[in-house]
C-alpha cells in the first residue's frame, strides 16, 4: 500500500514513520518526499505483515504531529525495459501560472507525464525544473517527439516572453565539465570588427557584411577576408587601445566565477582576433582560447590573415579536440554563440545556447536565451540560487 502524510514540516518525521515500518517489520519498497516553504508531502510504498497493527499506531502518530494520513492501494505494473526517455524542462525568466499551464498542457497533450517540480529560484520565481517522462518509443521515434515538442515549446516561450530549455534528463546534464563561448555578440555584446571599422572610417561598411555573414547569407571566411581588407593601414597599438575597456555581457564575470569552482574548463573560440580574444582569455583567466591571425608588418595591419580561419567547422573541431584534451564526454560540453558561425558548434556540444542569436543559430541550439543573462545558464545546469548563494562570492 502507499502511505501518504501531509502537515508542516520539522524535524523526526521521518525517523517516526521509518521506526514506525521496522517495529513492524513492515518491508520499504520506495521512499519519496518533497517540502515546499515548510510544508512536507511524504509518501512510502510498504508491503505490510498480516495482523499488523502498524496502520492504527500510524493513525495515532499522524494525530499528534497534526498531519493528514491517507493509505491508497498499490498495485504494481508489470516492468518494462528501462528506456532513456526522461526529459528535463527548464524554465528562465518570466514564469506565471499562465506560464505553466501552457507549458504543462502541451506536455499532457504529448502524454507526457509530469514527476516532479524543483523551484530553482529564490526571492522570486524565474527558474524551476520540470522532470518529466516520454512514452515508451523506439529511439527514432523519442527523436522525432523531442524535435517536435522543442518546435511547439520555443513558440510557447517566445510567446510568453520567457525562456526555455528541454534536455534529456541524463547523468550527463548535471555533471557539464567543459564550457566554450563564442565571443563577438556572446561573450561581449558587439563585434569587434565593426568597432574596428569605426578606427578607419569603414563601420557601417563592415558592419553589413557582418550582419549578413552572422545570418549566414554569406561564406564566413570569404566575408572575414573582405572585411579585414578594409582594415588595411591600421595601427595594432589604436586598436587595441580602442578595445582596452570593453566590459563582457551582463552575467559572464558571475558565471565564469562560478564555472572556475565548479572545476569546469572554459575558453573561447572566436571568429574574431587573436590580439583581443588572447587578452580576455588572460583577463577572466580562461583555460584555451581560438582566434584568427591579422597579419601585421611595421606595426601595422596588412589586410591579411594568417593561418587557417576559425569558421564554422572549425569551431565544431575544436570543441572535439578539447574533449580529447581534457578526457570528457562530448555530452558533458555546453557552447554559447549567436551566429551562423556557431552552428556546427552549437549542434555537437551536449547543451547547445544560442543567445540573443541570429535565426540559423537559434535553430541548431538546445536552449534559446533572448530574455535571460548568462549566467541564468547556471539554471539549466540545474543549480539553485540558494546553493549558489552559499559560495558567498
Amino acid at each position: 500500500m502507499i502511505l501518504h502524510l501531509s502537515g508542516r514540516d520539522g524535524p523526526g518525521i521521518t525517523a517516526a514513520l521509518t521506526q514506525k515500518l521496522s517495529n513492524h517489520g513492515a518491508n520499504l519498497i520506495d521512499l519519496g518526499q518533497s517540502v515546499l516553504h515548510d510544508f512536507l508531502n511524504l509518501s512510502a510504498i510498504v508491503d505490510v505483515p498480516a495482523n499488523s497493527s502498524l496502520i492504527q499506531e500510524l493513525l495515532v502518530m499522524a494525530q499528534s504531529l497534526h498531519m493528514k494520513f491517507e493509505i491508497i492501494p498499490f498495485e504494481a505494473k508489470h516492468k518494462k525495459t528501462p528506456t532513456n526517455h526522461g526529459l528535463c524542462l527548464t524554465l528562465i525568466g518570466k514564469i506565471t501560472a499562465e506560464t505553466l499551464s501552457q507549458i504543462t498542457s502541451e506536455l499532457a497533450q504529448r502524454s507526457i507525464n509530469l514527476g516532479e517540480i524543483k523551484t530553482l529560484s529564490h526571492a522570486r520565481l524565474e527558474g524551476i525544473e520540470l522532470i518529466c517522462k516520454a512514452p515508451d518509443k523506439d529511439e527514432k521515434a523519442f527523436g522525432l517527439l523531442l524535435e517536435s515538442l522543442k518546435v511547439s515549446l520555443y513558440k510557447k516561450a517566445a510567446e510568453l516572453e520567457c525562456d526555455l530549455s528541454i534536455q534529456r534528463d541524463s547523468i550527463f546534464r548535471k555533471n557539464r565539465r567543459l564550457v566554450l563561448f563564442d565571443v563577438d555578440s556572446t561573450f561581449i555584446p558587439f563585434e569587434i570588427i565593426d568597432e574596428l571599422g569605426a578606427l578607419v572610417g569603414k563601420k557601417h561598411e563592415i558592419a553589413q557584411i557582418t550582419h549578413r555573414a552572422m545570418n549566414g547569407e554569406l561564406d564566413f571566411s570569404q566575408a572575414l577576408k573582405e572585411r579585414v581588407r578594409l582594415l588595411k593601414g591600421l595601427s595594432i597599438e589604436k586598436a587595441k587601445a580602442a578595445l582596452q575597456n570593453i566590459k563582457p555581457n551582463p552575467g559572464v564575470e558571475r558565471l565564469v566565477k562560478i564555472l572556475h569552482l565548479l572545476g569546469c574548463r572554459i575558453g573561447l573560440v572566436s571568429g574574431g582576433f587573436d590580439f583581443f580574444v588572447s587578452d580576455l582569455r588572460k583577463q577572466f583567466n580562461l583555460d584555451f582560447s581560438f582566434a584568427n591571425h591579422l597579419q601585421v608588418k611595421e606595426g601595422v595591419f596588412t589586410g591579411e590573415v594568417d593561418g587557417p580561419i576559425v569558421d564554422a567547422h572549425r569551431k565544431a573541431q575544436i570543441l572535439s579536440d578539447m574533449c580529447e584534451a581534457f578526457q570528457c564526454q562530448t555530452e558533458q560540453t555546453i557552447a554559447v554563440g549567436d551566429g551562423s558561425n556557431d552552428v556546427e558548434m552549437l549542434k555537437l556540444a551536449g547543451l547547445g545556447i544560442a543567445y540573443q542569436a541570429k535565426a540559423k543559430a537559434q535553430q541548431a541550439a538546445d536552449v534559446r536565451l533572448n530574455h535571460s543573462q548568462l549566467d541564468d545558464i547556471l539554471y539549466l545546469m540545474g543549480i539553485r540560487s540558494e546553493e549558489i548563494a552559499d559560495l558567498n562570492l
